[in-house]
């Protein structure tokens, strides 16, 4: 049964009515063959409270914590099937959390790829209140280097944080230039970790996928490897919201 109802919609003799000021009428109790079995509260702003914590812990910029799909500028064919390849990958990952598909969004910049890769972690948690975080490889290797002088957290609880929620997007892939061959090894880590706990991840670049100038020969061939497995591509080929006149 919905939790909210009109309230003649409730048979009173099996349910207990409650009411929020804000969401209107609940049930909050009912009756049992051993007496009555009560709710904590409003469901409705349980709920909220909920979405509240797991965004908190987000790390999602300002700019991106009131993005979402519908807010998204779609004006062509190549916004729609991206839009549309965002939804399919939020419902599968809310269908199975442990399903261990990526999600890969490359192209120019200021096309809208953070937009909805942080639409999509919004629409995850408040579908299925899974634990999102986001994060830049600049931020992710600035927290591992962090601990070398800081006793408080070792390289591994570090990459356990990241590691350990329900869907992890890593931005601005190709965009820390000093990256050396430790630091790929430190997001092959990470990378690896999330791939055989069957975690999903958002990977954003401005890189191309394979050649020269690629996320292939940014992250070396064997986290590119592990992302490939179960991925879903899209391009983001159209030009700069941010330079439009």
């Amino acid at each position: 049964m919905k939790n909210f109802l009109s309230r003649d919609e409730i048979d009173e003799s099996r349910f207990e009515v409650g009411q929020c000021s804000k969401h209107g009428f609940f049930i909050a109790a009912q009756r049992t063959p051993v007496g009555w079995s009560y709710v904590s509260g409003c469901p409705g702003c349980e709920s909220e409270t909920k979405a509240r914590r797991i965004f908190g812990q987000s790390m999602i910029p300002l700019r991106f914590r009131d993005k979402t799909f519908d807010n998204y500028l779609i004006e062509n064919s190549g916004q729609y099937a991206a839009v549309k390849s965002c939804k399919a990958f939020v419902t599968s990952v809310c269908d199975n959390p442990l399903g261990g598909n990526n999600l890969v969004l490359v192209g120019k910049q200021g096309t809208g790829k953070t937009h909805l890769a942080c639409s999509s972690m919004n629409a995850v948690v408040r579908k299925s209140y899974l634990t999102v975080r986001y994060a830049t490889v600049e931020k992710i290797l600035t927290k591992l280097k962090s601990t070398w002088t800081d006793n408080t957290a070792s390289e591994y609880e570090v990459i356990e944080r990241f590691a350990r929620v329900d869907l992890l997007t890593i931005d601005e892939i190709g965009t820390y230039r000093s990256i050396s061959v430790r630091d790929k090894d430190k997001m092959f880590e990470l990378i690896n970790e999330r791939y055989e706990r069957k975690k999903p991840t958002i990977f954003v670049s401005n890189l191309d996928l394979t050649g020269e100038n690629s996320m292939e020969s940014y992250l070396e061939e064997r986290s590119f490897d592990r992302i490939c497995e179960d991925v879903q591509v899209v391009f983001f080929e159209w030009e700069s919201y941010r330079r439009k006149p």
